[in-house]
């Protein structure tokens, strides 16, 4: 099992910052909330049970198939 972070911020502010003569872009956000939801080792959300076995159920994505 992983544990992912979840962040709400508000939209980022760009500002350019004068560095060696040339201006650089930089931003800034603020976040308002944070939350942390445990997911499979695929990264699909664990909120109960049904969805882990589900998760454990379902085929792994074979990425040789593209």
């Amino acid at each position: 099992m992983k544990v992912v972070i979840i962040a709400e911020t508000e939209p980022p502010e760009t500002s350019f910052r004068q560095i060696d003569g040339r201006k650089w872009p930089s931003s800034c956000i603020t976040v308002i909330d944070i939350a942390l939801m445990t997911v499979s080792p695929r990264f699909i959300p664990l909120d109960s049970g049904y969805e882990g076995a589900v998760a454990a159920k379902t085929p792994f994505y074979q990425a040789s198939a593209l």
